[in-house]
């Protein structure tokens, strides 16, 4: 059983049952090597390995650190060689770069010796690797997770379903010097675990997320499994006629994991396949079978995407179609069908708040997605509010609860000035808020009546059995469909301490990628992020007063493979003890606090589609180590999002932590650079939108009073993150 990189990004390894072979010398040194890449593990756990998965473990974590990529930079000497550069100098090699279309980098006749690296403090932010024993309940455990899978997510699921069958590695060409220099092919013989069964365990499993179905499908078509035997399960445990539509598009279309997202399909580009008649039969039975109101509201809002799929089915051709005619003329738009939508909107439009209400009691999830319209259309009417607070409260209970934690969030965030929101192929963009005249006191009064709604429906759920721990100050966590690949799990406003009390300690942000042209840029932002005090990148390389405290390794437009290309920012923070004059950040930048890393896909290209490994390193001395050292970083990532910039963080240069955003400023089009891109108002957004938002803390807080239960100050993150998830699963 080999070790897997989704594994390691999740902070554990894995054995195999035989008796390990690896020698004592082995696996100590194969734990230095380990430490040596930023991970921490026990040799006496690596000793239940035997030497050929050592060496995949260790090959699988160079490719999580990023080792296993050419840092190759345009000045070699980075920092020290720009810093000693003069401007003319630094212009007539970018020109020569650009003229040659990346193809020439500069020589230098001058070597720059480096250092050894400096004492690093290995208990700060280090990422720990456990042995953990797969079962069947680990891959089930993360079907059954309420909030949606990431792509990161749906790997680690195909990973974990191929350990478990007991076949991981076709080919693997090895390189190792813990072995010696030698060059070998890993192979492991396929040999399926007895008894065990994927798809006969996907059955068996309450899968609550609808995103999740669809990529445990994927999972199992990835693995091999035959698709019509999986689409035939997936038929059988479906819920509702999403369910059937997404179990088509997964394994139908030549974009298998189209389906995971509704919102995330491009209509034109869908093509599914043809079908089995077997199978074209099976779902027109699970047309039949869902006939009742809600899911005939979910055929006229997929209407597109059913059309798509009955291209393929060809229903007419089909005995036994007359018993879904209804259904399939609704498809068609041979009929007029006024779904239970329409009838909602046609009530709002016209103002009619109790009708509405009458309407969406049978719906308790649409009375809190439209609270805060209701709320508009009834504010100046105190009966209205009554009516609508005591319907929350009451109906509203009946709902999810992470549709609640969602309208709470969007209530308590409606005063912000600016809200991003996210577009279907642009990705997200800011919106100015007009206000609406609402009074405080009918915010106030509706807040309290989704907190009841909450509290309610936190009473259904297992009781605390002990004093409940609410100190964690960290968002909860709704949505990871489209979270990028990081080097261990990060949700989005997680605060990462970060050490600046070193001297000489810099910031180094780095970008490696193959392919065009993707730049790493710098923004630097006040206390208030409303404005952008400078910014570095590669359209100010030269005449800057920052070169010296902000230095950019320099502009490279063309990174092909093997090595590909990187590029750095060295953001100096401390200066060098009994060295005067060495100006730091902060004394060039006065009022600065945040450090904006902001990533440009030049050439066009989304990020999705650019092999990339970026993050942040903490540095001591300019030229201590090398450029890249993996034992520095404090995080990495690679960008997975549709657009074509990317903020994955912002440091808080004063608070010395790192806030996880993984944000983007969407698809960009035309000459971009890093000052002209609004990232200042971006991040603004972006912050106030996650303080808005409800904590594990505060929901923690909530379920202990739904039970009364006694509650502390104290924060036990894992422990509390295991909390909110099983809250979220029972309701």
């Amino acid at each position: 059983m080999f070790t897997t990189a989704s594994m390691l990004r999740r902070g554990y390894f894995v054995a195999s049952a035989t008796q390990p072979s690896a020698t004592q010398a082995q696996t100590v040194t194969a734990a230095y090597q380990l430490l040596r890449l930023g991970f921490v593990s026990k040799w006496e756990e690596l000793a239940t390995l035997t030497d050929t998965e050592l060496v995949v473990l260790l090959e699988n974590a160079r490719t999580v650190a990023g080792v296993n990529r050419t840092f190759k930079v345009m000045y070699p000497g980075f920092p020290q060689e720009v810093m000693d550069a003069d401007d003319i100098t630094l212009v007539c090699n970018a020109i020569m770069h650009y003229y040659e279309f990346g193809e020439w980098l500069p020589t230098t006749s001058r070597r720059y010796q480096r250092e050894a690296l400096k004492a690093i403090d290995w208990t700060q932010n280090f990422r720990e690797l456990m042995l953990r024993h797969l079962d069947d309940s680990t891959l089930t455990q993360l079907w059954a997770k309420p909030v949606s899978m990431s792509a990161a997510d749906v790997m680690h699921s195909i990973d974990l379903i191929n350990a478990l069958r007991g076949t991981q590695i076709s080919e693997l060409p090895m390189k190792n010097p813990l072995f010696g220099r030698f060059r070998q092919l890993v192979r492991a013989n396929t040999i399926n675990r007895t008894g065990f069964d994927p798809i006969a365990l996907m059955e068996t499993t309450t899968i609550r997320n609808s995103e999740n179905f669809g990529a445990a499908l994927h999972g199992l078509r990835r693995a091999g499994f035959d698709r019509d035997r999986i689409m035939a399960s997936a038929l059988g445990k479906a819920r509702n006629l999403d369910d059937v539509l997404r179990a088509a598009l997964v394994l139908y279309t030549k974009v298998p994991n189209s389906g995971f997202s509704f919102a995330d399909l491009k209509y034109p580009g869908i093509a599914v396949a043809t079908m089995p008649r077997k199978i074209r039969r099976q779902v027109l039975k699970a047309l039949a079978l869902f006939d009742d109101p809600t899911n005939l509201n979910l055929l006229v809002r997929r209407k597109p995407l059913w059309q798509k799929v009955m291209r393929s089915i060809r229903p007419y051709s089909i005995s036994g179609h007359d018993q879904v005619r209804f259904q399939l003329d609704i498809i068609h738009d041979n009929i007029t069908y006024r779904s239970f939508n329409s009838q909602v909107e046609t009530a709002l439009a016209k103002g009619d708040t109790q009708r509405a209400l009458e309407l969406m009691e049978t719906s308790p999830g649409m009375l809190i997605r439209r609270a805060q319209h209701l709320m508009r259309l009834s504010h100046t009417d105190p009966a209205a509010m009554a009516r609508l607070c005591a319907a929350i409260a009451e109906i509203g209970a009946q709902s999810r609860l992470s549709t609640l934690i969602s309208a709470y969030n969007a209530l308590r965030n409606r005063n912000a000035e600016l809200v991003v929101i996210r577009i279907l192929g642009v990705g997200p963009k800011l919106l100015r808020r007009i206000p609406d005249g609402v009074e405080t006191e009918t915010v106030t009064q509706v807040k309290t009546a989704l907190e009841s709604a909450i509290r309610n429906r936190l009473a259904a759920t297992t009781p605390p059995r002990e004093p409940v721990a609410c100190g964690c100050p960290d968002p909860v966590e709704l949505v990871r469909r489209d979270v990028s690949d990081t080097i261990r799990p990060l949700a989005r406003g997680e605060h990462i301490p970060l050490d600046f009390a070193a001297d000489d300690c810099s910031l180094r942000l780095f970008m490696h990628w193959f392919g065009f042209d993707v730049d790493l840029g710098v923004i630097f932002a006040d206390d208030t992020l409303t404005q952008q005090l400078a910014y570095v990148d590669y359209t100010n390389l030269a005449d800057n007063r920052l070169r010296h405290v902000v230095t950019h390794s320099g502009d490279i437009v063309y990174a092909p493979k093997p090595d590909g290309a990187a590029e750095f920012i060295n953001i100096r923070l401390r200066s060098e003890a009994g060295r005067a004059g060495a100006a730091t950040v902060f004394d060039t930048i006065p009022g600065v606090r945040y450090a904006i890393p902001v990533l440009i896909s030049y050439s066009g290209l989304p990020f999705r589609l650019i092999d990339n490994y970026t993050g942040v390193m903490t540095r001591r001395g300019l030229m201590s180590g090398e450029v890249f050292e993996p034992r520095t970083v404090e995080t990495a990532m690679r960008l997975v999002n549709d657009g074509t910039s990317a903020i994955p963080f912002v440091i808080d240069l004063k608070n010395e932590e790192l806030i996880w955003l993984d944000t983007s400023l969407g698809v960009k089009r035309g000459r971009l650079h890093t000052g002209g891109t609004g990232a200042v108002d971006m991040v603004r957004a972006e912050l106030e939108s996650l303080s808005a938002r409800m904590t594990v803390g505060e929901l923690l807080s909530l379920w202990a009073a739904a039970h009364g239960a006694d509650t502390t100050g104290e924060t036990d993150t894992r422990c509390a993150t295991e909390q909110v998830e099983r809250l979220l699963a029972e309701c």
